[in-house]
C-alpha cells in the first residue's frame, strides 16, 4: 500500500538513527536465516511488542521482511543497499513481492511499493540483493505488454543451482539488455521459470483478458488463472464468474509438479458464507484460507489484529515421491478435463476446460506425467471410449514415438557445463520408453542440471488415430525389471477433433453480385456452418479504390450480443441465419466509389491444436481449425 511521503521520510530517519547507513558497496549482514521457514511483509507499519528486532528498533515498516516466528529478517534498507553507491537508502520504499533465493548468501528477489526517487528502478521492476534489475517491461514482454504495468508477486521455479546461476548473471546485464526477448532466452537457457502477477489488467487483441489476479510466466504462459486459484463457489475471474480479486502475494515449491500447490493472497476480501477471506489471509490454490492474517502477525503482538499481506515466501518441503500417473494432456491438467481423471470405466466427454471453454484436441497431443524412481519402463496406451480395458495389459495399444521421428531432448554438456547438449528420445514400436532415461532427462536424476523443465511421456499424433475425430481413453503402464505390467488405476478421457467447420454457405439480399446503393446500407450477411465444437466467427468487408478492408469484431458463440443471437456451440443449426450487418461506409470515406466489394467470413472451432518440432523438443499449441469463404456485390454511391 502506497503511503504519504511524510510518513516515509519520518520512518527513514528513525531507521537511520538506529542502525546507521551500511558501508558503501557492501551488503549488510542482516539475519536472513530468521526466515529459513518463510517470510512475509505487511501492508501497514506497526510497533512490535514481540521479540526485539536485531537492530533494536521496534518500528516495523511495510518494507521489512518478517518471519513467521515474530522476528525481523531484513529491513527495507538492507534489501536496497546495493542500489545506492554511498550505502544510504533515502527512504523506505515498501516491499510488494519477495522470493528468498539463498539464505547463506542473502540473495533475495523482490519489488518495492514505490519508485526509486532517482529513477534507477520502478516499483514494477524485479530487484535482487546482488544489485541486479530486471525491468517490468522485460517480465511482460512475452504478453505483448510494452509498458510498466506493475508487479505484485514473484516466484522462481527450477533447481536451486540453476536459479542461483541465473541470478549471478543478472548484475552483469544492464536493465535495458533484458528487453527484446532476452529474458525468455536466458530462462530457457538456464531451464528455469519466473512466475509473477501484475498490478493492472491487459486486453490483448483477439485474446482473453490478462487479469492482475492471474499468475503469469515470463515465458508468456498463464500458470494459473484467477478462476482456478480460488474455490469454485467464489465468483473469481472475468467475465464468466464476475470478480477479479487480484493476486497480491504468491509462493510455491521451487521444484514443482505440473499442478503445484500455490499459496497466495488477494487484493480484496470476500464475505461469502462458505469460503470468506480477507486480503491479508494466506490462501491455497482451489482450497481457501490456510492461515489467517491474525495468526501471521500474532508473534509480533501488535495492537491490532489485521495488518494485511503484501509479500509472501514459504519454504516448502520436497514432496513425497509421486505415484506413477498421467497429470496433463496437451498442457491441460487432467483435473480440468471432463472425465480426465476417473476410476477405470468412469465416463466423461474428454473436453478440456481452458480459457473459459470446453475444448477437444487436434493434431499433436503431448501427454505428461510422473515416473518415480524404481520404474524401468513405461508407456501410454489407449482404447476407444466405452470399450473395456484389455484383460491382458500387454495387448493394449501403445502410443509410440519411434527413432525415425527424430525427437531430441536437451541434455547436459560436460565440456561447457551447461544444457547445450542434445540426446535422441524415442520408444520402441509398442510405445515402451526407458524410464531411467526419462528421469535423467526430465528430472535431472544423477546430473548436475535439470535440462528439461517439461518432457512429455509421449506425443500422440491424433490425425493418425483410428478415428481422428474419436473419443478415447488413455492410461499409464509400467514395468519394474522383468516383472509384470502394472497399470494406472485411472482412466483419462480425451476427445479429438481434426476437422475444420463444415458446410459453409453465405448469402446477401438479392444474391451474390447484387448492386446496392446508399439506401441499401447496411446489408445483412446470412450464413450457415456446422462444427460439433464451434467457437467464433469474424467478418471483413473489402473493396473500393484504392482497395481497403475493414475487420468487424470477433463474435464468440456465447457472446451476449445480437451478432451471436443465431449461432451456438455447434454452429448455426439448420439453414441460413442472419449473422451480422456490414456497411461499405465502414471503409475509409475516400475509397468508397462505384466498384465491386466483397465480404469474407472466417469461422473457427474450439480445438486445442498442438504441433511438434521433434529436433528441438518444442510442443507449441494454439486454438481452432479454420475455414472461410466470401461473397461479392456491387455498390454505387450515386451521382
Amino acid at each position: 500500500m502506497r503511503r504519504q511521503i511524510v510518513s516515509i521520510l519520518i520512518l527513514a530517519l528513525l531507521l537511520l538513527a538506529v542502525v546507521g547507513p551500511p558501508s558503501a558497496g557492501q551488503q549488510p549482514a542482516f539475519p536472513l536465516d530468521n526466515c529459513k521457514r518463510g517470510c512475509f511483509s505487511t501492508e501497514e507499519d506497526f510497533v512490535t511488542q514481540g521479540p526485539e528486532p536485531y537492530d533494536g528498533n521496534p518500528i516495523i515498516s511495510d518494507g521489512d521482511l518478517l518471519s513467521f516466528s515474530g522476528q525481523v529478517c531484513a529491513r527495507n534498507a538492507d534489501l536496497l543497499s546495493r542500489f545506492y553507491p554511498d550505502g544510504r537508502v533515502p527512504a523506505d520504499l515498501g516491499l510488494d513481492a519477495v522470493d528468498v533465493l539463498d539464505i547463506e548468501t542473502r540473495l533475495v528477489a523482490f519489488s518495492t511499493e514505490l519508485d526509486d526517487p532517482r529513477g534507477v528502478f520502478t516499483a514494477g521492476d524485479l530487484l535482487f540483493t546482488n544489485g541486479g534489475i530486471i525491468p517490468n517491461r522485460a517480465l511482460v514482454d512475452a504478453f505483448g505488454i510494452s509498458y510498466d504495468i506493475g508487479l505484485d508477486g514473484v516466484h522462481f521455479v527450477g533447481t536451486k543451482a540453476n536459479i542461483l546461476a541465473f541470478a549471478a548473471l543478472i548484475p552483469q546485464i544492464e536493465p535495458e539488455g533484458w528487453l527484446q526477448g532476452r529474458l525468455k532466452q536466458e530462462l530457457d537457457r538456464y531451464q528455469i521459470d519466473l512466475w509473477f502477477s501484475i498490478e493492472g489488467t491487459f486486453q490483448p487483441v483477439g485474446a482473453a483478458m490478462i487479469l492482475d489476479g492471474d499468475l503469469l510466466s515470463a515465458t508468456g504462459n498463464i500458470v494459473a488463472t484467477q478462476a482456478s486459484l480460488l474455490p469454485p463457489n467464489v465468483p473469481a475471474g472475468l467475465p464468466q464468474r464476475g470478480v477479479d480479486f487480484g493476486l497480491d502475494a504468491v509462493t510455491a515449491a521451487t521444484a514443482v509438479s505440473r499442478v503445484p500447490p500455490i499459496y497466495f493472497s488477494t487484493e480484496i476480501l470476500y464475505r461469502g458464507e462458505r469460503t470468506p477471506f480477507t486480503d491479508g489471509d494466506v490462501l491455497l490454490r482451489g482450497n481457501g484460507v490456510v492461515a489467517y492474517n491474525e495468526d501471521l502477525i500474532r508473534p509480533f503482538e501488535p495492537k491490532v489484529d489485521f495488518l494485511g499481506l503484501d509479500a509472501l515466501d514459504i519454504v516448502l518441503e520436497a514432496p513425497e515421491e509421486p505415484e506413477p500417473r498421467i497429470t496433463h494432456i496437451g498442457q491441460v491438467a487432467v483435473t480440468d478435463i471432463d472425465g480426465g481423471n476417473v476410476p477405470v470405466g468412469g465416463t466423461g466427454t474428454g473436453l478440456a476446460t481452458t480459457f473459459g471453454y470446453e475444448r477437444p484436441y487436434g493434431a499433436w497431443v503431448p501427454i505428461y506425467g510422473d515416473i518415480p524412481s524404481g520404474i524401468d519402463e513405461y508407456r501410454v496406451v489407449y482404447r476407444k471410449a466405452g470399450d473395456p480395458r484389455p484383460s491382458d495389459p500387454a495387448t493394449a495399444n501403445g502410443i509410440p514415438v519411434v527413432p525415425g521421428v527424430g525427437w531430441r531432448a536437451s541434455d547436459y554438456n560436460a565440456i561447457y557445463n551447461d544444457c547445450s547438449g542434445w540426446t535422441p528420445y524415442f520408444s520402441d514400436a509398442n510405445g515402451w520408453f526407458d524410464a531411467v532415461e526419462f528421469r535423467r532427462l526430465e528430472q535431472g536424476e544423477g546430473m548436475p542440471f535439470d535440462c528439461n523443465a517439461q518432457l512429455a511421456l509421449t506425443v500422440w499424433d491424433s490425425t493418425s488415430a483410428p478415428d481422428p475425430n474419436g473419443h478415447y481413453v488413455v492410461w499409464l503402464q509400467w514395468r519394474i525389471g522383468a516383472g509384470p505390467i502394472h497399470e494406472e488405476p485411472f482412466d483419462h478421457h480425451v476427445q479429438f477433433d481434426n476437422k475444420a467447420p463444415e458446410n459453409l454457405d453465405m448469402a446477401i439480399p438479392g444474391g451474390a453480385c447484387t448492386e446496392y446503393g446508399p439506401t441499401d446500407m447496411p446489408i445483412m450477411i446470412q450464413a450457415h456452418f456446422d462444427d460439433p465444437h464451434f467457437w467464433r466467427y469474424r467478418l471483413r468487408i473489402f473493396g473500393g479504390d484504392p482497395p481497403v478492408g475493414h475487420w468487424y469484431s470477433v463474435v464468440n458463440y456465447d457472446d451476449a450480443t445480437p451478432a451471436a443471437a443465431n449461432v451456438g456451440p455447434t454452429g448455426t443449426g439448420v439453414g441460413l441465419v442472419d449473422l451480422h450487418e456490414v456497411d461499405v461506409n465502414d471503409l475509409p470515406a475516400g475509397s468508397v466509389v462505384d466498384c465491386c466489394y466483397g465480404v469474407r467470413l472466417w469461422v473457427e472451432d474450439r480445438t486445442i491444436i498442438g504441433s511438434f518440432s521433434p529436433p528441438f523438443n518444442l510442443l507449441p499449441w494454439g486454438f481452432g481449425h479454420e475455414d472461410d469463404m466470401e461473397i461479392t456485390f456491387a455498390y454505387s454511391p450515386g451521382p
